[in-house]
């Protein structure tokens, strides 16, 4: 997404980070979501290294039950990534989302 700036913007399936630092590169807040806690330890690591980890919060849990408590001050940013993220799994044929 060359060019993209927004306020804040939500990786619902964070990994280990690869997305959410370069979000982090042109957002001023990100907030990554991921549901296996060793992933998501790598991801704080990857964006350390990549000096962006100030700005991503890193939540560990299940992005289809975290959603509903997410505040974030812009939906439309929200749902662009959201639907980004589960059009990739979508094409990648993931056979469930609930699997760590």
């Amino acid at each position: 997404m060359p060019g993209c700036r927004c306020s804040v913007i939500v990786d619902a399936f964070a990994g280990v980070g690869g997305n959410a630092i370069q979000f982090a590169l042109t957002c001023d807040r990100v907030i990554a979501v991921e549901l296996c806690a060793q992933r998501l330890d790598l991801a704080k690591h990857n964006a350390e290294v990549y000096g962006v980890a100030h700005k991503i919060e890193f939540i560990c849990g299940d992005f289809l039950q975290v959603a509903a408590t997410l505040q974030v001050g812009m939906p439309c940013e929200l749902c662009f990534a959201v639907v980004l993220t589960l059009a990739i799994v979508s094409i990648r044929g993931e056979p469930s989302l609930n699997k760590a």
